[in-house]
């Protein structure tokens, strides 16, 4: 493994280490090097700051492994696969989703889903002319139910949160159906 990668993985390491007894807001750079053994300057190098890290550690994590199979991206073992990444991931990601500051994860996120939501609904509807409407809606209604449900003290596991959000769709298709 390149050791540009195995510094960035340590001081994720530490930042990881770090948000179990502290809020993301209280952690400096300065703490996060002194829990690896890192000079700033090393930091520095490679993250422009703190926010830049979180997102590389859903990059490296996350989407880099989603990647080596893009067929599952657009599809619903997608959505399986990051909830299950959240829910293993649960403690780190309750805090750095609750900050919604500019450079946030959360935008970084809504970044990455739309562009996982644009190919989603180019590949079933084509080129329509308000295909930024389908994706802004689906992205925020998934980073806000993603929210919401990894903030909940009883997390559900993956799968019957999955199944909750499925029901929603099901129900609103229904009672919009009944209605005509």
């Amino acid at each position: 493994m390149p050791e540009s990668i195995l510094t960035k993985k340590a001081l994720a390491d530490s930042l990881k280490k770090l948000l179990t007894h502290l809020p993301f807001n209280k952690i400096t750079v300065t703490e996060i090097c002194q829990e690896c053994g890192m000079h700033r300057q090393s930091f520095y190098y490679h993250f422009k700051d703190k926010y830049e890290l979180v997102n590389w550690i859903f990059h490296d994590e996350f989407v880099n492994p989603m990647l080596k199979n893009p067929d599952l991206i657009g599809r619903l073992k997608f959505l399986q696969e990051i909830c299950q990444y959240f829910y293993d991931n649960r403690d780190f990601y309750r805090k750095v989703l609750a900050i919604n500051e500019q450079n946030s994860f959360s935008e970084y996120l809504s970044h990455f889903l739309q562009k996982v939501f644009y190919q989603y609904f180019r590949n079933i509807l084509g080129s329509i002319e308000d295909i930024d409407f389908y994706i802004d809606f689906y992205t925020d209604a998934m980073i806000s139910t993603i929210k919401r449900w990894i903030s909940s003290e009883n997390c559900y596991p993956p799968e019957k949160f999955l199944a909750l959000v499925h029901s929603c769709l099901l129900v609103s298709i229904i009672s919009m159906d009944e209605q005509k």
